[in-house]
């Protein structure tokens, strides 16, 4: 490694990916309602599935042994939770309710 290598975390600890999964998973699911994608089981496990997929082999996250295997895991958590959050805002708009409880 150099000597004036940087080295740079996404993610502090688990708790931190966590709370910026929780805030870019709203983020994302706020713009596909404004997009009207539609939420779907298919899509969200096939991506889910596909990012898991992505990081584990194509972005080579097995070469950190158990730690990419459950970051693999857990980026494939973060787009469940997208479509999870996703239909919840179709679920509440159809409701009539108000949004605030996903704003945040």
């Amino acid at each position: 490694m150099s000597k004036n290598a940087i080295i740079h975390f996404s993610y502090v600890d688990f708790d931190h990916f966590i709370e910026k999964l929780n805030r870019y998973t709203t983020i994302e699911a706020q713009q596909a309602y404004a997009r009207r994608e539609r939420p779907s089981m298919v899509a969200a496990f096939s991506r889910a599935l596909f990012e898991f997929a992505n990081v584990l082999f194509r972005k080579k996250g097995y070469l950190d042994g158990w730690r990419g295997f459950y970051l693999s895991g857990l980026m494939a958590a973060y787009r469940w939770a997208t479509y999870a959050k996703l239909t919840q805002l179709y679920n509440v708009g159809r409701k009539g309710k108000n949004l605030r409880a996903l704003q945040s």
